[in-house]
Protein backbone atom coordinates (compact mmCIF):
# COMPACT_ATOMS: atom_id res chain seq x y z
CA UNK A 1 0.00 0.00 0.00
CA UNK A 2 1.49 3.35 -1.26
CA UNK A 3 0.36 5.66 1.45
CA UNK A 4 1.68 8.63 -0.23
CA UNK A 5 -0.60 7.50 -3.37
CA UNK A 6 -3.66 7.21 -0.90
CA UNK A 7 -3.23 10.61 0.83
CA UNK A 8 -2.64 12.15 -3.02
CA UNK A 9 -5.96 10.84 -3.82
CA UNK A 10 -7.99 11.40 -1.53
CA UNK A 11 -6.04 15.62 -1.31
CA UNK A 12 -7.06 15.68 -4.87
CA UNK A 13 -10.50 14.36 -4.82
CA UNK A 14 -11.44 16.23 -2.00
CA UNK A 15 -10.18 19.56 -2.95
CA UNK A 16 -10.75 19.58 -6.74
CA UNK A 17 -14.18 17.98 -6.65
CA UNK A 18 -15.39 18.09 -10.53
CA UNK A 19 -16.37 15.84 -12.88
CA UNK A 20 -13.15 15.55 -14.74
CA UNK A 21 -11.25 14.62 -11.28
CA UNK A 22 -13.47 11.63 -11.17
CA UNK A 23 -13.18 10.30 -14.66
CA UNK A 24 -9.33 10.55 -14.45
CA UNK A 25 -9.56 8.26 -11.26
CA UNK A 26 -12.27 6.01 -12.79
CA UNK A 27 -9.64 5.26 -15.59
CA UNK A 28 -6.28 4.87 -12.98
CA UNK A 29 -5.22 1.26 -12.70
CA UNK A 30 -5.78 2.06 -8.94
CA UNK A 31 -9.33 1.89 -9.64
CA UNK A 32 -10.07 -1.56 -8.09
CA UNK A 33 -12.47 -3.06 -5.07
CA UNK A 34 -10.55 -4.13 -3.39
CA UNK A 35 -7.98 -0.61 -2.78
CA UNK A 36 -11.62 0.94 -2.10
CA UNK A 37 -12.23 -2.34 0.66
CA UNK A 38 -8.23 -1.07 2.25
CA UNK A 39 -9.44 2.34 2.45
CA UNK A 40 -12.36 2.14 4.24
CA UNK A 41 -10.86 -0.60 6.78
CA UNK A 42 -7.99 1.48 7.16
CA UNK A 43 -10.56 4.46 7.93
CA UNK A 44 -12.16 2.51 10.34
CA UNK A 45 -9.21 1.75 12.22
CA UNK A 46 -7.95 5.46 12.59
CA UNK A 47 -12.33 5.81 13.97
CA UNK A 48 -11.73 3.44 16.13
CA UNK A 49 -8.76 3.92 18.15
CA UNK A 50 -9.40 8.02 18.03
CA UNK A 51 -12.88 7.07 19.25
CA UNK A 52 -11.13 4.41 21.65
CA UNK A 53 -8.53 6.81 22.95
CA UNK A 54 -11.01 9.23 23.56
CA UNK A 55 -13.30 7.09 25.68
CA UNK A 56 -10.89 6.25 27.92
CA UNK A 57 -9.78 10.24 28.62
CA UNK A 58 -13.38 11.12 28.85
CA UNK A 59 -15.54 12.52 31.73
CA UNK A 60 -18.32 10.97 30.29
CA UNK A 61 -17.14 7.76 29.25
CA UNK A 62 -16.47 4.77 32.03
CA UNK A 63 -15.84 6.61 34.98
CA UNK A 64 -19.64 8.30 34.42
CA UNK A 65 -20.95 4.95 33.41
CA UNK A 66 -19.08 3.29 36.43
CA UNK A 67 -20.65 6.06 38.80
CA UNK A 68 -23.95 5.76 37.40
CA UNK A 69 -24.27 2.25 38.06
CA UNK A 70 -23.27 2.72 41.48
CA UNK A 71 -25.34 5.57 42.18
CA UNK A 72 -28.17 3.88 40.64
CA UNK A 73 -30.94 2.35 43.48
CA UNK A 74 -32.39 0.06 41.23
CA UNK A 75 -29.33 -1.49 40.16
CA UNK A 76 -28.12 -4.21 42.29
CA UNK A 77 -24.37 -3.59 43.99
CA UNK A 78 -23.34 -7.07 42.67
CA UNK A 79 -24.29 -6.04 38.97
CA UNK A 80 -22.80 -2.68 39.35
CA UNK A 81 -19.52 -4.32 40.42
CA UNK A 82 -19.17 -6.78 38.25
CA UNK A 83 -19.21 -4.62 35.07
CA UNK A 84 -17.00 -2.44 36.20
CA UNK A 85 -13.82 -3.94 35.18
CA UNK A 86 -16.03 -4.86 32.08
CA UNK A 87 -16.16 -1.34 30.77
CA UNK A 88 -12.91 -1.23 29.27
CA UNK A 89 -13.48 -4.68 27.73
CA UNK A 90 -16.44 -3.26 25.88
CA UNK A 91 -15.29 -0.33 24.86
CA UNK A 92 -12.22 -2.22 23.14
CA UNK A 93 -14.76 -4.29 21.51
CA UNK A 94 -17.39 -1.63 20.16
CA UNK A 95 -13.72 -0.69 18.12
CA UNK A 96 -12.98 -3.80 16.58
CA UNK A 97 -16.52 -3.91 15.78
CA UNK A 98 -16.54 -0.76 14.32
CA UNK A 99 -13.64 -1.51 11.86
CA UNK A 100 -15.45 -4.76 10.68
CA UNK A 101 -18.24 -2.77 10.06
CA UNK A 102 -16.77 -0.25 8.50
CA UNK A 103 -15.91 -1.68 5.05
CA UNK A 104 -19.27 -3.97 5.36
CA UNK A 105 -21.87 -0.76 5.48
CA UNK A 106 -19.56 0.82 2.82
CA UNK A 107 -20.31 -2.44 0.51
CA UNK A 108 -24.25 -2.18 1.31
CA UNK A 109 -24.45 1.11 0.71
CA UNK A 110 -21.87 0.70 -2.27
CA UNK A 111 -24.09 -1.47 -3.70
CA UNK A 112 -27.39 0.19 -2.92
CA UNK A 113 -26.43 3.42 -5.60
CA UNK A 114 -25.12 0.73 -7.45
CA UNK A 115 -28.31 -1.06 -7.59
CA UNK A 116 -30.41 2.40 -8.15
CA UNK A 117 -27.54 3.23 -10.91
CA UNK A 118 -28.42 0.32 -13.18
CA UNK A 119 -31.99 0.50 -12.60
CA UNK A 120 -31.72 3.96 -14.03
CA UNK A 121 -29.76 2.53 -17.00
CA UNK A 122 -26.63 3.66 -15.83
CA UNK A 123 -23.72 1.23 -17.08
CA UNK A 124 -20.34 1.34 -14.71
CA UNK A 125 -17.99 -1.77 -12.97
CA UNK A 126 -18.70 -2.06 -9.41
CA UNK A 127 -15.19 -1.88 -8.14
CA UNK A 128 -14.17 1.32 -10.03
CA UNK A 129 -17.76 2.58 -8.60
CA UNK A 130 -16.32 1.97 -4.97
CA UNK A 131 -13.14 3.47 -5.64
CA UNK A 132 -14.32 6.57 -6.35
CA UNK A 133 -16.77 6.58 -3.28
CA UNK A 134 -14.08 5.04 -1.36
CA UNK A 135 -11.68 8.00 -1.96
CA UNK A 136 -13.73 10.58 -0.04
CA UNK A 137 -15.77 8.84 2.21
CA UNK A 138 -12.69 7.31 3.92
CA UNK A 139 -10.99 10.69 4.69
CA UNK A 140 -14.85 12.25 5.47
CA UNK A 141 -14.97 9.32 8.07
CA UNK A 142 -12.07 10.43 9.42
CA UNK A 143 -12.85 13.87 9.58
CA UNK A 144 -16.54 13.26 10.93
CA UNK A 145 -14.96 11.58 13.85
CA UNK A 146 -12.16 14.05 14.88
CA UNK A 147 -14.83 16.67 14.91
CA UNK A 148 -17.71 15.04 16.09
CA UNK A 149 -15.81 15.28 19.46
CA UNK A 150 -16.42 18.92 19.49
CA UNK A 151 -19.56 20.27 21.68
CA UNK A 152 -21.92 22.24 19.39
CA UNK A 153 -19.29 23.05 16.55
CA UNK A 154 -18.89 19.41 15.71
CA UNK A 155 -23.01 18.98 14.14
CA UNK A 156 -22.46 22.40 11.92
CA UNK A 157 -19.03 20.42 10.63
CA UNK A 158 -20.89 17.39 10.38
CA UNK A 159 -23.94 18.02 8.69
CA UNK A 160 -21.79 20.13 6.31
CA UNK A 161 -19.32 17.07 5.40
CA UNK A 162 -22.14 15.13 5.19
CA UNK A 163 -24.31 17.89 2.23
CA UNK A 164 -20.37 17.47 0.86
CA UNK A 165 -20.51 13.89 1.13
CA UNK A 166 -23.91 14.13 -1.02
CA UNK A 167 -22.43 16.27 -3.51
CA UNK A 168 -19.33 14.22 -3.93
CA UNK A 169 -21.21 10.84 -4.43
CA UNK A 170 -23.53 12.56 -7.05
CA UNK A 171 -20.26 13.50 -9.35
CA UNK A 172 -19.26 10.21 -8.49
CA UNK A 173 -22.04 8.65 -9.60
CA UNK A 174 -22.27 10.37 -12.68
CA UNK A 175 -19.03 10.20 -13.52
CA UNK A 176 -19.10 6.03 -13.17
CA UNK A 177 -22.26 5.62 -15.04
CA UNK A 178 -22.33 8.26 -17.78
CA UNK A 179 -25.51 9.14 -16.09
CA UNK A 180 -27.55 12.56 -16.53
CA UNK A 181 -27.51 15.10 -13.88
CA UNK A 182 -30.74 13.93 -13.13
CA UNK A 183 -30.67 10.56 -12.82
CA UNK A 184 -27.12 10.81 -10.96
CA UNK A 185 -29.16 12.68 -8.40
CA UNK A 186 -32.24 10.35 -8.03
CA UNK A 187 -29.68 7.54 -7.34
CA UNK A 188 -27.93 9.35 -4.42
CA UNK A 189 -31.33 10.95 -2.49
CA UNK A 190 -33.24 7.64 -3.50
CA UNK A 191 -32.02 6.10 -0.77
CA UNK A 192 -32.23 9.04 1.74
CA UNK A 193 -36.03 9.61 1.13
CA UNK A 194 -36.61 5.68 1.73
CA UNK A 195 -34.74 6.12 5.24
CA UNK A 196 -36.93 9.29 6.25
CA UNK A 197 -40.11 6.91 4.85
CA UNK A 198 -39.16 3.90 6.87
CA UNK A 199 -38.68 6.06 9.95
CA UNK A 200 -41.58 8.09 9.36
CA UNK A 201 -43.74 4.77 9.19
CA UNK A 202 -42.19 3.14 12.13
CA UNK A 203 -42.82 6.44 14.12
CA UNK A 204 -46.54 6.24 13.18
CA UNK A 205 -46.53 2.37 14.17
CA UNK A 206 -44.97 2.49 17.26
CA UNK A 207 -47.47 5.66 18.12
CA UNK A 208 -50.51 3.75 17.33
CA UNK A 209 -49.60 0.82 19.44
CA UNK A 210 -48.73 2.92 22.20
CA UNK A 211 -51.96 4.62 21.92
CA UNK A 212 -53.27 1.44 21.34
CA UNK A 213 -52.27 -0.24 24.93
CA UNK A 214 -52.96 3.41 26.17
CA UNK A 215 -56.79 2.29 25.34
CA UNK A 216 -56.75 -1.30 26.73
CA UNK A 217 -55.82 0.05 29.83
CA UNK A 218 -58.39 2.62 30.10
CA UNK A 219 -61.47 2.49 32.59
Amino acid sequence: MDFSTMFNTWLKVLTNPREETFQEELDSPRATLTNALIWMFLAGVVVALFSFLVSLTSLNSAAAMEEMLRENPDIPPEFAQMMTPMMPMMMGAGSVLSVILTPIVFLIGTGIYYLIAMLMGGKGDFGRYSYLLASFQAPLAIARTLVGFVPLLGVCISLAIFFYELFLSYLATKVAFNLSSGRALVVVLTPILLFILAMVCLFFFILSLALAANGSTAP
